[in-house]
């Protein structure tokens, strides 16, 4: 969450930095405009155009790492269930789908009734996807609580 709220600042910082950038500008060509006496082939205008790229390619830099930060975390998510999800047989994907529709984690023996699997087999399928760290199994009375990590 903390990220998110550094964004967030970089994003005002951003709103700042663009009204001074305009404030400048506009400032900048009142002076040029009543300086210059040759017109638009003035150095000036020129000097003025590049300063105006140069603040604008900031500015969109600066944007661009505020909203990193503000999605961050999602992106990360995304990576990680691709990756959770590449090496999975069909037994393992339907187990993991099931964690993930129950806030990530469900007994051991729920889900033996959703699966409809033997205590033997729901045991070899979890020790797989342990193996691979997919999911965390701790001791909770007489069974066992799966946790997705």
């Amino acid at each position: 969450m903390k990220e998110r709220k550094v964004g967030y600042l970089v994003l005002g910082f951003c709103l700042a930095f663009l009204f001074i950038i305009i404030s400048y500008d506009m400032t900048l060509s009142q002076i040029v405009n009543t300086s210059c006496s040759h017109g638009t082939e003035c150095a000036m205008y020129a000097s003025l155009r590049l300063q105006r790229g140069i603040s604008f390619v900031l500015l969109g830099v600066i944007f661009i790492i505020g909203l990193y930060f503000i999605f961050n975390k999602k992106i990360r998510d995304i990576v990680k269930d691709k990756k959770r999800n590449v090496n999975l047989d069909s037994e393992e994907r339907q187990i993991v789908s099931l964690l993930k529709s129950n806030d990530n984690s469900l007994y051991q023996s729920d889900l033996i009734k959703e699966t409809g699997k033997s205590k033997v087999q729901m045991t070899r399928v979890l020790d797989r996807l342990e193996a691979k760290k997919v999911i965390d199994r701790r001791r909770r009375g007489m069974t066992n609580i799966i946790i997705l990590k």
